[in-house]
């Protein structure tokens, strides 16, 4: 008796750690357009915004949507705050030790914006001469880290990416360097700025990070988003956001 209650009690703890299909997916995300973001009635909104809509609904999950601090999100995931961080998240050695990554979906790069007067940067070298802004934790820094000895840098790191921008229209610094789905973004909303043209430091992948254990979560992730892929969801919805099709 005593073993058939020790069973059943294992059986209950487990079944309350594994997902099914009545629970609620949180899903962690920043001010990112137009990936995701809140708009002015302060809901969640964007590309992944609508993809992890469109993802639940395949899974049959209810999903809720978390503000969080970009400097933050594998703190917040790893405690349990959100399921999964989903927002223009790129796929990157450095991360795929920490944080479980589903198969990437959409196509990114790593871009320079400066003002659009600004004729200083010609060459990736010329970044040893100028100042720098990068939202903190970013693939943007960790691809500046990756390139460069990051200290021989006069590198100013941002809680965000649209407080670089405002320095960047101040002249406090020269550069910001960011995904080009946000940096393009931003070319349709201002004439003020402009992508420095021939310099791309990196090609990356977007994917939905998930805790290290979380590999049911990642193979359900996986199958939703090859249904959105192979019924055209996926396409439609970068069209929607971006213009032209990125997905994978």
């Amino acid at each position: 008796m005593k073993k058939l209650l020790l069973m059943i009690s294992v059986l209950i703890v487990l079944s309350g750690c594994a997902k099914t299909k009545s629970d609620t997916l949180t899903i962690g995300y920043t001010n990112f357009p137009p990936l995701g973001y809140r708009d002015e009635s302060g809901q969640a909104v964007g590309f992944d915004i609508d993809l992890a809509r469109a993802v639940a609904h395949e899974m049959e999950f209810t999903i809720e949507f978390q503000y969080i601090n970009w400097d933050t999100k594998i703190l917040e995931l790893n405690s349990g705050n959100i399921d999964a961080i989903w927002n223009g998240f790129s796929i990157t050695p450095s991360r795929q030790k920490e944080v479980l990554f589903t198969q990437p979906y959409i196509d990114n790069a790593i871009v320079l914006i400066t003002n659009k007067n600004n004729t200083t940067l010609q060459s990736l070298d010329d970044l040893s001469t100028v100042a720098i802004g990068v939202e903190s934790e970013s693939s943007g820094y960790h691809t500046l880290e990756s390139l460069f000895d990051i200290n021989t840098l006069n590198i100013r790191r941002f809680t965000s990416i649209n407080e670089a921008l405002l320095d960047l229209k101040a002249q406090s610094i020269d550069v910001v360097v960011t995904d080009a789905i946000y940096a393009n973004y931003v070319m349709n909303q201002s004439d003020d700025y402009r992508i420095v043209e021939g310099i791309k430091l990196t090609a990356e992948q977007y994917g939905i990070g998930l805790r290290m254990d979380d590999t049911e979560l990642q193979t359900s992730l996986n199958t939703a988003i090859e249904t959105l892929r192979q019924n055209g969801t996926l396409r439609d919805l970068s069209i929607k956001w971006f213009g032209e099709d990125l997905s994978l």
